[in-house]
């Protein structure tokens, strides 16, 4: 006497419908772990600095021989910038949260955005920029 499994019937209705749920599936995973290969930029050496969507300061971070902090007045009080060689920091910024500061160093391309002093940091290469906010 064999033992019959439950949901045998259903598997056999409904395989190629599981079948395509498993290779959407698998797609949507591949596609989530390549997306950082994507939308990370090496080679983004300019910085621009913009306090509520106006460019105020533009550095090329390539030609940055010695770290540089400085201050830019964001629309609720003071941030702290740092720069060095190829990489950009928010150092202080009067958010409660402090999601910005927090982000450390960045070098690979991708933005800094203090959103509740409405300051950002985006990264261009190659004169284009790599992100708009």
């Amino acid at each position: 006497m064999a033992l019959k499994f439950p949901g045998w019937n259903f598997l056999r209705k409904h395989w190629l419908d599981l079948m395509l749920y498993l290779a959407v599936l698998a797609l949507a995973v591949t596609g989530l772990c390549l997306l950082p290969v994507f939308f990370s930029s090496g080679e983004a050496h300019v910085l621009n600095i913009n306090v509520d969507g106006t460019i105020v300061k533009t550095v090329d971070l390539a030609r940055q021989q010695e770290e540089e902090h400085f201050e830019v007045e964001g629309t609720n009080g003071p941030v702290t910038i740092g720069i060095k060689k190829n990489a950009a920091a928010i150092l202080a910024s009067p958010c409660p949260e402090q999601y910005c500061v927090r982000m450390g160093w960045v070098d690979d391309g991708r933005p800094i955005v203090c959103a509740y002093s409405h300051v950002a940091l985006l990264f261009v290469s190659n004169g284009d920029v790599d992100v708009i906010l």
